[in-house]
Parts: structure tokens; C-alpha cells; sequence
């Protein structure tokens, strides 16, 4: 098999400048718009196709169910205290009902420190996009910031992708 040029993007973020940066999020936001074109899935979740039973019926519900999956998970590895992210439910309950609202629009929620692979300061590809999740895509954009800030880097290439969003 052959190997696209590049790394991950979480091992050459720090070799990056800004304007690599700001270049790298208008390209997401491009491919993400790209992915966001299709149609609108019949539930949300991560699935890898349009007929596969989704695994919630709104997005909050989908929320709610990966807060407690890494709640569990936090708690069994003991990393922090997983209490902590019984604030986050008690906010993510609060938005219930606008969350709720969300449309099933598709997106690559894998496509986020991890699978973006870089070259020379641009997106080379992206690897493993065999699913699609269906939901709000801001869920990436959400994914990318913490994973990014978890290993220690800079939010500028998110900041740039909120820019473009006009968020």
C-alpha cells in the first residue's frame, strides 16, 4: 500500500507557522463543507453508511451518550476525577432542547489531529474515513481543540477554523 506523503498533523503541528496553519483550517473547512453537501443522515451517530440503524434519535441524545462512555472511561482509568464531567452533562442537559434541533448533517468526526496528514504545510489526504458521524460538525472542530491542547499545543489552527466558520 501506498503512503501519502506527511505525518499526522499532531506531529508536525509544532514545525508549523501560523500561516500553515490558517491554510490547514481553510482546507478542512473546504473538505468539510464538501462532506456537510451530502445528505442529511436518519438518525445521529457514527456510522460507516445511509442504512445502518444510527445510534441516537437527536444529537443530544448521541451527547449524552459519549459524555458517559468517557465518563466511564475517566473513572476506570482514573486520570482525573470523572465528577468533573458530570458538569459538563449538567450543561449539555441544559441545551437539551437546543441541541435537540441539530439536523443529522454528515461530517468526518476522525478528521481532527489524528488522520490529517501533512506535508509541507498542506493536507496531503486524510486516513481513515471509512464512517461518517451525523450530527453538529462543530463536534470535530470541538475534538480538534481539546486534542490539540491536551498534547500541549497552540489553538491557532482551530482559532483559524472558527474564523472561516464565521463562528
Amino acid at each position: 500500500m501506498n503512503r501519502l506523503p506527511g505525518n499526522d498533523l499532531c506531529n508536525v503541528y509544532s514545525h508549523l507557522t501560523d500561516s500553515n496553519k490558517r491554510n490547514l483550517a481553510e482546507e478542512m473547512v473546504k473538505i468539510q463543507a464538501a462532506t456537510n453537501a451530502l445528505p442529511d443522515g436518519y438518525g445521529y451517530g457514527i456510522m460507516d453508511n445511509y442504512e445502518q440503524k444510527p445510534e441516537a434519535e437527536s444529537w443530544y441524545e448521541f451527547l449524552e451518550d459519549r459524555l458517559n462512555l468517557f465518563m466511564d472511561i475517566i473513572r476506570k482509568n482514573a486520570v482525573f476525577d470523572a465528577n468533573e464531567i458530570k458538569k459538563v452533562i449538567t450543561i449539555a442537559s441544559d441545551l437539551k432542547e437546543e441541541l435537540s434541533t441539530i439536523r443529522p448533517r454528515p461530517f468526518l468526526w476522525d478528521a481532527s489531529e489524528r488522520n490529517v496528514i501533512v506535508d509541507k504545510g498542506k493536507i496531503s489526504g486524510i486516513v481513515d474515513v471509512d464512517d461518517l458521524c451525523f450530527g453538529d460538525p462543530l463536534f470535530v472542530l470541538a475534538l480538534t481543540h481539546a486534542a490539540l491542547e491536551v498534547e500541549g499545543h497552540d489553538s491557532v489552527y482551530t482559532n483559524y477554523w472558527t474564523d472561516f466558520l464565521n463562528l
